[in-house]
Parts: structure tokens; C-alpha cells; sequence
């Protein structure tokens, strides 16, 4: 009887000491590299299936009239050393390239004799790289030539108005069309409101 309950009390304890053993390691690979042991995955069910497990890295050998002993092979060394950065780009792409805002239709005076004044901004990388005019005056001679002197001077991509609003800047007056100025001002603003600029 004594010796059944010695090598039940010796079997439980060299399982408790290989489980210890067996955990031991995992947990300090973990704690140097940082990193989680990959899981285990179980071998799949199939004609295969029965087979006996492959043996372990460690093993319990017991003679008769001897203590139980364990012997473990060595662990693989893992690295120690952190992968290196993947490279980064300093400049982000645009996510969607060129984007165009519309600037609300404004009349050049209240009882709109001059007619109504619209542009769109067309903006790349949160700057302004054109500005064209949707609607404008052009019922009358008079009205028509207004028109082509404020587009001459403050549309397309060269034009005073993508200057000023990347800069800031102020918008110089056309002489003769104070008031299609005016309505061309207010659209623009309400575009680049509606961008975010400015």
C-alpha cells in the first residue's frame, strides 16, 4: 500500500513539476521578446488521426527504488531583436485628387440689372489651383465686356483670384464692374467656405 501511494504522490509530482517546467520558458521568451508564442493549433481529424503524439522535449524516466528524475532538451533561442520599421512615405497621397466647390449664385445688385454672378474653385491638397465663373452678367454689350474683364483678370488657374485665395489676399476692383466684383467676391467666399479654406 505504501508503495502505490508513493508512486501516485511521485507520478503527481513530476507532472506538476514538467507542467511548471513546460510553462516556464514560454512565459520568459514572452517577457523578453515581447511577443505572444505563436497558438497551437490541434493536428486534424483524419486517417492519420489515431496515431500516438509525437514525443515532447522533455521526458520522465523512473528506475525502481530510484526518485523520479525529468530531463529537457533546450529551448530554441528566439531573437531578441525588434523588426526593423517598415519605410514610411513623408508625403500622404491626395485621397481623391482634384475636388470642386461651387460658390453660391450672387446678384450684382438688388434688383439684379447686372444679372447674377456663380463660380466653382477647383482645390488639390488643401490649395486652390483654379477658379472658373459658372454664371455671369451678359445681357447687354455693356454687361459682356464687364464680364470678359473680370474673367481676364481674376479666373483660370493664373488669375487673381486661386492668388488670393491661397495667400489671402485681397481681390483688386475691375475698373467699370464694381458690381460684378462684388457678386464675384461673395461666390468665391462661399466657395472656399464650403472647402474649408480661408
Amino acid at each position: 500500500m505504501r508503495r502505490a501511494i508513493l508512486a501516485v504522490t511521485g507520478l503527481a509530482a513530476s507532472t506538476t513539476l514538467l507542467v511548471v517546467l513546460k510553462a516556464a520558458p514560454a512565459s520568459t521568451e514572452t517577457a523578453q521578446t515581447g511577443t505572444e508564442p505563436p497558438p497551437v493549433v490541434p493536428a486534424p481529424a483524419g486517417p492519420g488521426a489515431g496515431t500516438p503524439p509525437a514525443p515532447t522535449s522533455a521526458s520522465a524516466t523512473r528506475t525502481p527504488g530510484t526518485a523520479t528524475t525529468t530531463t529537457r532538451a533546450p529551448a530554441p533561442r528566439r531573437s531578441t531583436t525588434a523588426p526593423a520599421d517598415p519605410r514610411t512615405t513623408t508625403a500622404a497621397p491626395s485621397p481623391a485628387g482634384p475636388r470642386t466647390y461651387y460658390g453660391s449664385a450672387v446678384r450684382t445688385t438688388p434688383d439684379r440689372s447686372f444679372g447674377t454672378v456663380q463660380v466653382q474653385i477647383t482645390v488639390l491638397d488643401g490649395r486652390v489651383t483654379d477658379v472658373t465663373t459658372l454664371e455671369m452678367p451678359e445681357d447687354t454689350p455693356e454687361s459682356v465686356r464687364r464680364t470678359d474683364a473680370v474673367n481676364r483678370a481674376w479666373s483660370g488657374p493664373q488669375g487673381a483670384a486661386v492668388r488670393a485665395a491661397n495667400t489671402g489676399a485681397d481681390l483688386d476692383t475691375v475698373s467699370g464692374a464694381t458690381s460684378t466684383c462684388n457678386a464675384y467676391e461673395k461666390s468665391l467666399q462661399a466657395a472656399l467656405d464650403q472647402a474649408g479654406l480661408r
